[in-house]
């Protein structure tokens, strides 16, 4: 998701709807929220609205607020359709392979870099450790 902003697609809309509110005390509720959007930005998914949603209430207020989300957020993919679609049609930049010579060439680097628990060149077996390429 970083990087979608940085080349210029638009952002994937998050919506977190937290259910069976009911089960909690309405005063840890926030701190719950704020825990929750704090693991979602650690994780660079900044979700766009976080819902509070329970089924037990006798209006079934959590209900509607939770379906005004799914189809605001629904409304707002579908408003962005063109960008979507010429996202997909934009070429991606694929890695090229590797030949069999130099594919052959790292593993006999990574094979020459192994070394024992002493640092000396290692024969194999027990206390054998890999040191990673360059």
């Amino acid at each position: 998701e970083r990087n979608r902003s940085s080349s210029g697609l638009l952002d994937v809309n998050y919506v977190v709807v937290m259910t069976k509110i009911d089960m909690h005390p309405p005063q840890k509720l926030e701190e719950i929220k704020h825990v929750l959007l704090q693991e979602f930005e650690q994780s660079g998914r900044r979700p766009s609205e976080i819902i509070m949603a329970t089924a037990m209430t006798e209006d079934f207020s959590g209900i509607s607020d939770f379906v005004r989300a799914v189809e605001a957020s629904a409304a707002k993919g579908w408003d962005s359709r063109s960008a979507w679609e010429q996202e997909c049609s934009t070429k991606m930049w694929v890695p090229g392979g590797m030949s069999r010579a130099a594919q052959k060439e790292v593993r006999s680097m990574h094979a020459r870099s192994r070394i024992d628990s002493n640092g000396r060149p290692a024969r194999g077996g027990r206390g054998a450790e890999t040191l990673p390429l360059p």
